[in-house]
């Protein structure tokens, strides 16, 4: 039906464009212009023609002119928010030309847009990362690659490739990629500020504090009797003592963390009687243990190695964070410390009967300044810095060890492992 009514209306303008054609070349004609009037009466019909067409197809001419105009107000707008950019964009396709980059990264880099490639941005940025590999790995995997701390000429940038993933027949097509580089030199010199004041202000206070707690365990073994018989001398003493060992805890992971990151960390790795280390923290701890009406037991496996290879004030500081939180989080019932070989490792697995850790909570339990409360996810609900078991676990590992936790249920307790490997 619709074939029919198109052929008739073009039927209809081939009549009118005709029966134009003729009149105008008898009105020529009766002018006496009898030579230019066919040429005029073609003219005349192209001209009818043309005005026909123009009618028929304008609002489609419209619409392509403002959907050029749009197209292209669009993309000023988004070049605009590139160019606003303070991170240097670069978008490259799948061939590595660049298709569009930004007048931040020429202001990072130093480098003219007209000479922009990857090749010399490369080459700016030097040996210190290789990033066409970066670039190859970000196509094949079609997944970021995150570049941190770059030095380039005194100056820290983060570099991340991310992949441009398009939909294409149904499926995700990689159309290229981006890279952004980002300077980070004044939070680089914030963070070092910062880590530098927490290890001067920690190492003037670990001596005086150290005082105090080991005056506060003297009075508690030396006068305990004496204490017992004034109830709130005693509770003074102990919550001073208590004070004293996670104020102590609190300075020294501020220490360790900043050390750690920084690379200043030395480890003095000898033979260690994990044995006798365990029994010289438990009873430090004891009193502490007491106090909660709590049990504290230690247990080797018969036949278990239980010398290891490692830093032993490190191991020290690893046992007791890992000790004192299980005494920490536990009401009733108590801790278990038990020495067993595994493999190459000499391990020391502590047990407790508290507060146990969610399944949510375990995947931020080693990370930097996280508490445990639940709202939060983390172990370490009132007490702390939020940094014991992130520094734990890098002490762990400077020493080639590891810290783990093996198993925990709410409200049933948890079991944390410190391994070392074997003296052979």
């Amino acid at each position: 039906m619709a074939h029919a009514t198109n052929d008739s209306k073009g039927t209809i303008r081939f009549f009118i464009y005709l029966v134009g054609a003729a009149l105008a070349y008898a009105v020529l004609s009766m002018l006496g212009w009898k030579a230019l009037s066919l040429w005029l009466a073609i003219l005349a019909t192209a001209t009818l023609g043309c005005i026909f067409s123009f009618r028929k197809n304008r609002p489609a001419f419209v619409m392509n002119r403002r959907g050029a105009t749009a197209l292209k107000e669009e993309r000023a707008r988004l070049m605009a928010a590139i160019d606003g950019l303070s991170l240097g964009f670069i978008f490259f396709d799948v061939n590595k030309k660049v298709v569009v980059a930004n007048r931040a990264i020429e202001q990072i880099l130093a480098v003219s847009g007209t000479n922009l490639t990857l090749d010399s941005i490369a080459d700016r940025l030097g040996d210190t990362i290789d990033l066409d590999e970066s670039c190859n790995r970000c196509l094949r995997t079609k997944s970021r690659v995150d570049l941190k701390d770059v030095e380039f000429e005194g100056k820290y940038l983060r570099v991340l490739v991310e992949p441009i993933l398009a939909p294409v027949d149904m499926r995700e097509a990689l159309i290229g990629f981006i890279i952004l580089i980002e300077d980070v030199t004044h939070q680089k010199i914030l963070e070092r500020t910062r880590d530098e004041f927490f290890a001067v202000a920690s190492h003037e206070l670990r001596t005086p504090l150290t005082v105090i707690r080991g005056n506060m365990a003297m009075l508690l073994k030396l006068f305990g009797r004496e204490l017992s018989k004034n109830a709130e001398m005693k509770k003074m003493v102990e919550s001073t003592h208590n004070a004293s060992v996670g104020a102590i805890r609190m300075v020294n992971d501020f220490l360790n963390m900043a050390s750690l990151e920084q690379g200043g960390l030395t480890f003095e790795k000898h033979k260690i009687d994990l044995k006798g280390l365990v029994t010289e923290i438990l009873g430090e701890l004891r009193p502490f243990a007491e106090t909660k009406g709590l049990y504290l037991k230690f247990t080797d496996t018969a036949g278990a190695v239980t010398d290891g290879m490692g830093d032993r004030n490190h191991s020290k500081q690893v046992l007791f964070n890992i000790i004192s939180n299980a005494i920490n989080y536990t009401d009733k019932g108590g801790v278990t410390v038990d020495i067993r070989s595994h493999r190459s490792f000499v391990e020391v697995v502590v047990s407790d009967t508290g507060i146990g850790i969610s399944l949510e909570a375990r995947a931020k339990l080693f990370q930097k300044f996280q508490h445990s409360k639940e709202e939060a996810m983390v172990r370490d609900t009132t007490k702390g810095t939020g940094l014991g078991l992130y520094v734990s676990r890098l002490l762990a590992q400077g020493m080639g060890g590891e810290l783990n936790l093996i198993e925990s249920e709410v409200n049933k307790g948890s079991k944390f492992s410190f391994a070392l490997p074997i003296v052979i």
